[in-house]
């Protein structure tokens, strides 16, 4: 049973930057409007299908400005698609929307709170909203688990934004949704709190079969998370698949990763020119350089080549492609965190 449907789905936005002034023979003021009518469009989302199963963690991935948190906003009904149709839970969005309001929610990375209220106070109100029975007990619950004890009686606007994204959690997740919409759920939080949030999720869905659709940066979080993932690039799903089998799209190539004496971006851009590299890039916090080899036999041409330049290697380890490699490899572009 599929919980969502898109299908064809087209959206467009005028371009912000500020055209040329003209004037008319009405004046500047119609002059004006003239400008806006040759300001051009680009376009967020272009022909865009898919579907999401009951069950299942569904992932979005694509670098900024590709379109992602469009198709949510789109999808929730907080947008209007210029084309397509769109299904959640059997019913139409927008038109339907409000038969299943209920059985849905949403976090946005940036969180949809009421900044001068607590914490919990808030938490209180939306349980009002949402009509909760036993809100006191879920209250609680949430938030001991995102582990806001000593937060909870302070103002929103005072805190972090990964204090935020964690009281954010905690109130889409107190009407016990069918379906969980989430953008970039873990942006700001510390690493043992996004483990403890991808942990939670991946037991919520599995124990009350909460299908989830997700957004993020974080490729070893797609990884872990997703049952499938959408690749999509300039408005475009590029690839839908699972990870396993994404991984195995790059199954005859290598990956080199290497440690230099001396590193600029100069040898990198040297080494992404070699016809049999598909990708090479500075690995910053981990000081390698980590190239993606298109044939395996060629491994050793590009070690030749860099000991040609006078660059000395310190050490060579081979490791296999990861979903951020194929990633790159489908859309030539990085994701930045």
């Amino acid at each position: 049973m599929s919980v969502i449907e898109v299908h064809k789905v087209y959206k467009k936005f005028r371009d912000r930057r500020k055209g040329k002034k003209m004037f008319s023979e009405y004046g500047p003021f119609m002059g004006y409007f003239k400008r806006l009518q040759n300001r051009q469009h680009f376009h967020a989302l272009r022909n865009v299908s898919f579907e999401v199963k009951e069950g299942e963690i569904f992932g979005l991935l694509g670098p900024n400005g590709s379109g992602k948190t469009t198709l949510i906003k789109i999808i929730t009904g907080l947008m209007k698609a210029d084309k397509g149709k769109i299904k959640v839970l059997g019913k139409e969005v927008p038109k339907e929307l409000d038969s299943i309001r209920s059985e849905i929610n949403a976090v946005f990375a940036r969180a949809a709170m009421f900044w001068h209220l607590t914490g919990e106070f808030n938490l209180k109100i939306y349980s009002k909203i949402y009509r909760i029975k036993d809100a006191e007990k879920k209250i609680r619950k949430y938030i001991k688990f995102f582990e806001l004890e000593d937060k909870k009686d302070m103002y929103l606007d005072k805190r972090s934004t990964g204090e935020l994204m964690r009281f954010n959690l905690a109130r889409a997740l107190l009407n016990s949704p069918s379906l969980l919409f989430l953008d970039e759920p873990t942006i700001g939080l510390d690493p043992h709190i996004s483990l403890k949030v991808r942990n939670f999720l991946k037991k919520l869905n599995k124990k009350e079969n909460l299908t989830i659709l997700l957004t993020t940066h974080y490729m070893e979080e797609a990884d872990y998370l997703c049952d499938r993932i959408a690749i999509i690039n300039k408005g475009r799903i590029v690839k839908i698949d699972t990870p396993e089998n994404l991984k195995k799209l790059l199954r005859g190539e290598c990956v080199l990763e290497l440690r230099l004496k001396e590193i600029d971006n100069k040898i990198i851009e040297k080494v992404n020119k070699l016809k049999y590299v598909d990708n090479a890039k500075w690995v910053a916090d981990e000081e390698k350089l980590r190239v993606l080899v298109k044939n395996l036999d060629r491994c050793d041409d590009v070690i030749k080549n860099l000991r040609g330049n006078k660059t000395k290697i310190l050490s060579i380890n081979t490791d296999e492609p990861t979903l951020e490699d194929v990633f790159i490899h489908l859309t030539k572009e990085r994701l930045l965190k």
